[in-house]
């Protein structure tokens, strides 16, 4: 991917990230780089060809990682905070962050299993239709034989 593409998409994701809507974002790049607005909304209408790549995507086990080992890096520094916050509301407010944290870690990790679960189960599924497969056409064998068809 080009250079000037790269960064031009890398912002795009960046000014949508903070809110803007893809009208404004193509009018700012437009504007930005010197092409035609209607070609940003182009680019954009197709990130799904290009957004695994600019977002740095490409390997999605260390970017799941990364998340969470940060995820559970707050949920330290929460449980910190509520060890040594000096008022209550402090506290609570960090033991409730903590919760949150350790929640959302759960469904991930809960999400990842589930995902690996129906990947298992699709492979068996796929491995149990060939097996029958397999059977469909040994029967239609056996009754050639049967009736003496060649």
């Amino acid at each position: 991917m080009e250079g000037e593409v790269l960064d031009r998409r890398r912002e795009m994701l960046e000014l949508r990230g903070k809110g803007m809507n893809p009208g404004e974002v193509a009018t700012t790049i437009s504007d930005k780089y010197g092409i035609e607005r209607r070609s940003v909304l182009q680019d954009w209408s197709r990130r799904g060809t290009w957004l695994d790549e600019v977002a740095g995507l490409d390997d999605l086990s260390i970017v799941l990682m990364e998340s969470l080992y940060n995820m559970r890096r707050r949920a330290r520094d929460a449980y910190y905070l509520y060890m040594t916050a000096d008022n209550s509301s402090a506290k609570v407010g960090a033991l409730r962050l903590a919760f949150d944290v350790d929640k959302s870690t759960i469904e991930v990790v809960s999400g990842i299993r589930k995902d690996r679960w129906m990947e298992e189960m699709s492979q068996k599924l796929d491995v149990l239709q060939e097996s029958l497969n397999i059977h469909g056409r040994l029967k239609q064998l056996e009754e050639k034989v049967n009736h003496g068809d060649n």
